[in-house]
């Protein structure tokens, strides 16, 4: 980002703009129904997602994916944390199993 800092009034956007452009050198293709979502296919299989909010990544994928895509975001983006098996997403808490379930948890919001 050459001009684009934290406070500008356009900084999200450019942010995501580079994001954006970034993850399609890496072969990443936007959803055309969500522009925050990328997905990466090989020999007509998904084989990984990205999604973005403001600053924060969702990355899921086959272990191929997840480091490629984590080493080469990382010579662009400083990571503030990698976090795996257990974490927070948007206010969900989303937890994957050793047998591969997936939960999904938003206790915090009921009353």
């Amino acid at each position: 980002l050459k001009k684009a800092a934290y406070g500008l009034i356009d900084g999200s956007r450019l942010f995501y703009l580079e994001l954006k452009n970034k993850l399609e050198k890496l072969g990443l293709k936007m959803v055309s129904a969500d522009s925050a979502l990328f997905t990466l296919h090989r020999s007509g299989k998904l084989v990984g997602i990205v999604c973005m909010h403001v600053d924060d990544l969702f990355m899921t994928g086959n272990s191929h994916f997840k480091q490629i895509m984590t080493k080469e975001l990382a010579t662009f983006f400083k990571f503030s944390k990698v976090e795996e098996h257990k974490f927070k997403f948007l206010g969900c808490e989303i937890e994957k199993h050793a047998n591969g379930d997936i939960t999904l948890n938003q206790s915090e919001y009921i009353s």
